[in-house]
């Protein structure tokens, strides 16, 4: 397993896999090494250390040792999984975001993940709407916290935005995680009945869950 964490090891293991990234992907043919990008990169390796696989990285069991070659490729020892995917670039494909597409996002703070945010737009090609918008969207980010206020009410206010076919991802913090604010399933269920939505859909995104909330008279 990969016990070390020191900042050293970051800096190394993350330019490993931005190489990687850069050889395998379509989306990094052209060799990019953003500073973005090594910061997911960063962010991917301190999950799978910490042990953060069960709902982030399911397929990758362990690191017992992580080596390069000249040519830019990573030998996984000890586990398996494959990195594109499963690393965080998949969280476009994921919410089911897509080039073209119109997203909003809403109640952004700074404990919300911003490589969620980045990766949409990535994905769509285009920067994410900010909360004073009135273009009808395909998708709308709602970030909530449990003391943000009454979730039927914000759901209500949100689905204003959302144009034919459109949906909201809500993202609450997931149990478990470090984040204060965790909204229980329950609620998450109750709110988007009362709401007019469904849920279709919910996954973990690193520290946050997300739960796909459709329109019931679709």
């Amino acid at each position: 397993m990969l016990v070390s964490t020191s900042d050293a090891f970051f800096t190394r293991a993350s330019s490993i896999l931005v190489s990687f990234w850069a050889t395998s992907t379509s989306w990094l043919q052209s060799g990019n090494t953003s500073p973005r990008i090594r910061a997911y990169a960063r962010a991917f390796l301190q999950r799978v250390a910490f042990g953060e696989t069960n709902h982030e990285f399911p397929s990758i069991l362990c690191f017992s040792t992580l080596s390069y070659r000249p040519n830019h490729t990573i030998l996984i020892l000890g586990g398996h999984g494959d990195l594109s995917a499963t690393g965080v670039d998949t969280y476009a494909s994921r919410l089911g975001v897509k080039p073209g597409d119109v997203v909003q996002e809403i109640g952004w703070d700074e404990d919300a993940d911003s490589a969620i945010s980045e990766a949409i737009e990535d994905a769509i090609g285009a920067e994410l709407l900010d909360e004073d918008a009135d273009e009808p969207c395909d998708t709308i980010l709602l970030w909530f916290r449990d003391g943000d206020g009454d979730l039927v009410d914000d759901l209500v206010d949100v689905s204003r935005g959302l144009g034919p076919g459109g949906r909201i991802w809500l993202m609450t913090p997931g149990a478990g995680s470090a984040s204060t604010g965790v909204v229980p399933p329950s609620e998450i269920a109750e709110s988007a009945q009362l709401a007019g939505f469904i849920q279709t859909k919910a996954d973990r995104f690193g520290a946050w869950q997300g739960s796909c909330l459709t329109p019931r008279n679709r």
